[in-house]
């Protein structure tokens, strides 16, 4: 049975509205997937927290890190439905907290170095993609090996992409897939708790040209496979 490095990382503390969810997963995983570890970081710099996990999974021996922030709400099963799909990278579906709550999903924007957030993400689907947030994000070990330490860092080649993306660069260049997995709408992100029904209902909206919205470097684009 394969291992799993749950990786929880929150700028100073972790939420206790958090740990209830938090342990439902944790219990689901060990009896599902295989056996499981837990490394937390409230370290203030989050591309050094998720560094700090990484470096755990690859100590424990893990077959997989999955990264959980403490402000997402993750279903039982997360895990297990994601090593189901044995992706190198593969990301649950999580969207920002602000309106229009698009998904945590980016596609290259052809200029070194940017990207664009995607607006076509509208069916319950597996996308493969060019960025995803770490949220809620499974990695196989053998992708964070290629990758290589620092797996996270904020800025590349002289460029702040934040540390989510400068993963995905790094591990797209070592030849690694990047998949975003939207078919588990129950997971939330806390604080405002959207989910995949508000990004919907907001981008329907936008599409009819109700509502304008200023999308500013978050302009359309398209995925590039659906399975």
């Amino acid at each position: 049975m394969p291992s799993v490095t749950i990786g929880v990382t929150a700028p100073h503390t972790i939420p206790a509205h958090f740990l209830t969810p938090f342990l439902a997963l944790l219990n689901h995983t060990g009896q599902k997937v295989g056996n499981v570890s837990v490394s937390m970081s409230t370290h203030y710099c989050t591309y050094e927290a998720r560094n700090i996990c990484a470096r755990a999974a690859i100590k424990n021996g893990s077959d997989y890190l999955f990264f959980l922030d403490a402000d997402i709400l993750a279903p039982p099963d997360t895990i297990e439905r994601l090593v189901a799909r044995d992706k190198d990278i593969i990301s649950g579906p999580y969207h920002l907290k602000s309106i229009p709550y698009r998904p945590l999903a980016y596609m290259k924007s052809g200029k070194e170095g940017e990207y664009n957030m995607c607006t076509d993400i509208e069916e319950e689907k597996l996308y493969e993609v060019d960025g995803v947030g770490g949220g809620c994000l499974l990695i196989k070990r053998h992708a964070l090996e290629k990758v290589g330490d620092p797996y996270f860092s904020f800025a590349l080649n002289g460029k702040n992409i934040g540390e989510d993306l400068y993963f995905c660069s790094k591990a797209q260049k070592a030849g690694c897939g990047i998949w975003y997995d939207n078919t588990i709408p129950e997971v939330k992100h806390f604080g405002a708790a959207i989910g995949f029904n508000d990004f919907k209902a907001w981008n329907f909206h936008i599409k009819r040209g109700a509502v304008k919205f200023n999308a500013g470097s978050e302009n359309p684009n398209t995925t590039k496979n659906k399975e």
